[in-house]
């Protein structure tokens, strides 16, 4: 029971990951709501601004990002709270993350032993590769890291798997499709992220145009499956916030997604930019691949 706990621990905590892989893939799935109701001036070169940013951010090669949230949900109690670092090449589209999840309930404590989750995820030729000490003799074949392949998910969702092949190693690519998406964008202020000048853009995304944009939804199953993903949890426009620097790079991205009692914020910072340490995947003998009906075998019960 315990050893089922604590990979069913692992695996809940590894979902909070997908939101920050998404900030870090895009700056499209959420924001501060406070921050973009606080009024600020809008004009004609805010969209067009972001969506150069977008480009530049790619340019620069790589960043060090700095990651921080927190997890609220219905019955946990006390909100989860995340930290970490890691770097990303947005030129190989890939990278590495490493973060601590701490102010666990006192049953997930007892099930992992710890009062807090390390996890370790690599982003790496359209797979993401997550580990823990959680997953010490409980994964099948003595593997030591869980191994998603998001590109052939996507495939069989009918998603263009192109689209998504970065695994979420790239900051930008989702502030490319703002204008494509229908978003609008205002300037919020002026800010300093670590010492450095910034503007705060606050925008707004049409869910389901953004998913088009980015080459989802080509199929008639994915389109009805997106569409009904968008109706379950009710978020049919998205607010995002981004700090963009004077060389329009952008230095910060804000994600606050809420649904059904639950939220999800993760702030990340970008910083150190150019070349990156390369991302070496885990060898064959340690991974072990989750699939859909995998993942539904290991939490269940």
């Amino acid at each position: 029971m315990l050893a089922r706990t604590a990979t069913r621990t692992a695996l809940a905590a590894a979902c909070s990951l997908a939101a920050a892989a998404g900030a870090l893939g895009a700056a499209g799935c959420g924001s501060s709501g406070k921050s973009a109701a606080t009024g600020a001036s809008s004009g004609p070169a805010a969209p067009a601004t972001i969506a150069e940013a977008a480009y530049k951010t790619t340019a620069a090669g790589g960043a060090h990002v700095s990651l921080a949230g927190t997890i609220t949900a219905p019955g946990l109690g006390s909100p989860l709270t995340l930290s970490g670092s890691g770097a990303f090449s947005f030129a190989a589209r890939e990278g590495s993350l490493a973060f601590t999840i701490s102010g666990l309930p006192s049953s997930a404590q007892a099930a992992i032993g710890a009062s807090s989750l390390q996890l370790n995820a690599l982003f790496k030729s359209g797979s993401v590769y997550i580990g823990s000490p959680v997953f010490a003799a409980k994964l099948p074949g003595g593997a030591r890291w869980l191994k998603v392949n998001v590109s052939e998910v996507a495939q069989k969702l009918g998603i263009d798997p192109s689209s998504l092949s970065s695994g979420g190693a790239n900051p930008a690519q989702y502030l490319q499709e703002l204008r494509a998406a229908g978003g609008t964008v205002r300037v919020v202020g002026h800010d300093t992220v670590r010492g450095t000048p910034t503007t705060h853009y606050a925008a707004s995304i049409d869910v389901l145009k953004a998913a088009e944009a980015q080459g989802l939804g080509r199929s008639a199953a994915s389109r009805a499956l997106l569409r009904s993903l968008v109706a379950k949890l009710g978020l049919t426009h998205i607010p995002v916030d981004v700090w963009v620097d004077a060389q329009g790079l952008v230095r910060k991205e804000l994600v606050h997604v809420s649904a059904h009692g639950a939220t999800a914020s993760i702030q990340i910072e970008f910083f150190d930019f150019g070349a990156v340490p390369p991302v070496t995947a885990p060898a064959a003998s340690e991974v072990f691949e989750v699939s859909s009906k995998t993942l539904q075998g290991l939490t269940a019960g």
